[in-house]
């Protein structure tokens, strides 16, 4: 970004959404769509806020991150770590099956640093969980 402040250059990168293709999904890799985005501002904990015209909304751009498992034995100890936006609540849920409501994972936790992990000690005859990681408001 350096170079950018030379005069003459056009410096600007596409964060979120596609360029030149309306709509008014939410999604993550170039799947969400914005219809004319016109305010953007860098909210105190660090996330971009864009004001989406005529879809009428104001978003939160959240930095993407890669959830892991890291399996211990026989003992049914799961590691999840994540990629986290510091201040960021987030709150972890499994189920053992796809029919199955979700259920909390302990307390919502804010993260310290950038680096976030929660750990599941389970037992019982059923050894499969799903997981997922939701952001907190």
């Amino acid at each position: 970004m350096a170079n950018c402040a030379k005069v003459g250059w056009n410096c600007h990168s596409t964060v979120s959404g596609l360029a030149g293709i309306p709509g008014t999904g939410d999604g993550v890799n170039g799947t969400d769509r914005f219809y004319n985005p016109y305010g953007l501002v860098v909210a105190a904990d660090g996330s971009l806020v864009v004001a989406d015209t005529y879809n009428e909304l104001v978003r939160a751009v959240l930095v993407p991150f890669k959830l892991s498992l890291q399996v211990s034995g026989a003992a049914h100890t799961v590691t999840i770590p994540w990629d986290a936006v510091i201040g960021k609540k987030y709150q972890v849920q499994f189920k053992e099956d796809l029919a199955a409501a979700w259920s909390d994972l302990g307390s919502p936790a804010t993260a310290t640093n950038l680096n976030w992990s929660t750990t599941d000690n389970f037992t019982g005859a059923n050894r499969q969980r799903i997981y997922r990681v939701l952001i907190v408001p």
